[in-house]
């Protein structure tokens, strides 16, 4: 279990410190971020199946960044599909490269449980997503037009999200005992769907 970050402005560190420190139980091996002018990302750490400094994220692979929660069960088969290079053995580092060489096609060739975020920082194209599972989650939601996103709603509701009960998401809860598909109890953030991929550009 890790946790995932990001929103698509500039930031002094302090607005990314508070979600990172707020999603802390997530990774207790580490925590780092990065930022442009045009997208603040963050990552906690909780290493599992590969030494910390092998899996440390953001992952950079030349103009391209991720941020990976999960586990890709196949990635030693996928790597030689793929022609590298490669400067460690970590899925996180499979992942990246397959993502930069093959593009969001690549996540169909996947067998893991998966949330990411893959950026492009030449054209500011971002990808958001999920396993077909929903293993593992992705919160999201604009604050203006400023897309944000977060393994944990709390991190999204430090950044200034209203803290209003969403009337859908609770009659949801009320009726069912939960709250389905992209809905959750707070107005403004969604749920990314099990399968679902998010594309969109920070500059435009």
């Amino acid at each position: 279990m890790c946790g995932i970050h990001g929103f698509c402005w500039k930031d002094n560190n302090e607005a990314m410190m508070r979600m990172l420190t707020l999603a802390q139980h997530r990774g207790p091996d580490g925590f780092s971020s990065w930022n442009d002018d045009k997208i603040t990302l963050g990552h906690n750490l909780l290493a599992i199946t590969a030494k910390s400094n092998n899996a440390s994220q953001p992952r950079h692979y030349g103009d391209y960044v991720l941020l990976f929660n999960g586990e890709v069960y196949n990635h030693k088969r996928l790597r030689k599909e793929l022609s590298g290079p490669f400067r460690a053995e970590s899925d996180t580092e499979t992942l990246a490269v397959g993502l930069a060489q093959v593009g969001v096609e690549f996540l169909y060739r996947v067998d893991g449980m998966f949330a990411l975020a893959f950026y492009n920082k030449a054209t500011g194209d971002l990808i958001l997503a999920r396993d077909t599972n929903g293993a593992k989650p992705l919160y999201y939601g604009y604050l203006g037009n400023n897309l944000a996103f977060s393994s944990e709603i709390k991190s999204l509701l430090s950044l200034g999200f209203p803290r209003r009960v969403s009337k859908e998401g609770f009659k949801h809860y009320y009726h069912a005992g939960l709250v389905a598909g992209r809905l959750t109890l707070f107005e403004g953030i969604s749920r990314l769907l099990p399968g679902e991929v998010i594309q969109t550009n920070v500059i435009s």
